[in-house]
């Protein structure tokens, strides 16, 4: 099944073998047969740092906008974290609930 969202396939080694008696092809030498962990989802974190800035609440166009990435990718990390309890919808936008202990950078 194809979906335009699915993950594309990872990376494949080929070889062109040319002393086969069928003729030349490309073979298969070496596959990843270990998946690489997936990344950690910087996405939420960039989303969780704008809105524990952020002095009001803020709308997913101007996460967009400020992120600079696709509106399905806002919306899908954003229902994400809602339903996780870390940041919740107000009739103005999204917010960090007020439970959230988010790591606090200080400076010295």
């Amino acid at each position: 099944m194809e979906h335009r969202s699915a993950p594309a396939f990872g990376p494949i080694t080929l070889e062109l073998v040319q002393s086969d008696p069928i003729g030349p092809h490309l073979k298969v030498t070496a596959a990843n047969e270990a998946q690489p962990a997936p990344p950690l989802d910087a996405l939420k974190s960039r989303i969780l740092e704008l809105l524990s800035t952020a002095s009001e609440p803020l709308t997913v166009d101007a996460l967009r906008s400020r992120l600079q990435v696709r509106n399905q990718r806002v919306v899908a990390t954003l229902r994400d974290l809602v339903e996780q309890g870390t940041v919740h919808r107000q009739a103005r936008g999204f917010a960090i609930s007020p439970q959230t202990n988010l790591p606090v950078q200080m400076s010295l």
